[in-house]
């Protein structure tokens, strides 16, 4: 019983070194899940007890949300672009009613095919609302990546476009990250190389509270899992 016992304490140890150097590389991906409002946030990517900043372009500015965004500009209600049919794709209770239209409310516009956003401080859980993108677009892809521009991690959404470009909001999807590394930044692009995407509700928090629990308890488990098999064959 003592070797076991000395055993475990060394397999231990071990972990106590693995685990740590593990977690800190944790990025998990959320999405894409339907996304009408704020009530359906996915669970388990934001946490309760921080702060928590949300940019719907309702106020027509995105001066003071701590961010940047690379192309585009926001698109007001019932935006034109020269087309026959309204073009705005909000997120759909933006304009105080969920009806399957995001016309009335504001929404962020790209002509090419990718927006990046920077935030100011590193977040730890990000997140937005992919709303429209080109007929022509394969996949959506949302990448996060650290403060030194190396790539946490690459989601990829499938083919959210529904052939339709006039406000329907059935297709609207949440994409996020998190990760205890910190998101500088977040890309949101059209693999097939699409002209036009369309996102709303950006969404993040920076406060340290915010880690990959999910992922610190499937790797605990596993480690349990390892240490009672070895112990068991000896």
């Amino acid at each position: 019983m003592k070797t076991h016992f000395c055993r475990l304490a060394r397999v231990l140890f071990v972990l106590t070194i693995i685990l740590p150097s593990s977690i800190q590389a944790a990025t998990l991906g959320f999405g894409p899940t339907p996304y009408l409002s704020s009530a359906d946030r996915p669970a388990g990517i934001f946490c309760e007890s921080c702060p928590f900043v949300l940019e719907n372009f309702e106020d027509e500015t995105y001066a003071d949300s701590g961010i940047a965004i690379s192309g585009g500009r926001i698109l007001k209600p019932f935006s034109v672009s020269g087309l026959d049919n309204f073009v705005t794709d909000s997120v759909d209770a933006d304009d105080g009613t969920i009806d399957g239209s995001g016309n009335a409310g504001h929404s962020w516009f790209f002509a090419g095919s990718s927006v990046t956003i920077t935030f100011d401080n590193p977040a730890k859980a990000a997140g937005l609302v992919w709303t429209d993108g080109d007929m022509a677009s394969t996949n959506v892809i949302l990448s996060a990546y650290d403060s030194d521009l190396n790539l946490l991690l690459s989601l990829d959404a499938g083919d959210l476009a529904d052939d339709f470009y006039t406000g329907e909001t059935a297709e609207d999807s949440f994409l996020g990250m998190l990760s205890d590394t910190g998101i500088a930044q977040l890309t949101i692009a059209n693999t097939g190389g699409g002209s036009g995407i369309e996102i709303d509700h950006i969404q993040y928090q920076t406060c340290p509270e915010c880690i990959p629990e999910p992922g610190t308890l499937v790797l605990a488990c596993l480690a349990l899992v390892t240490c009672l098999t070895w112990l068991r064959r000896v």
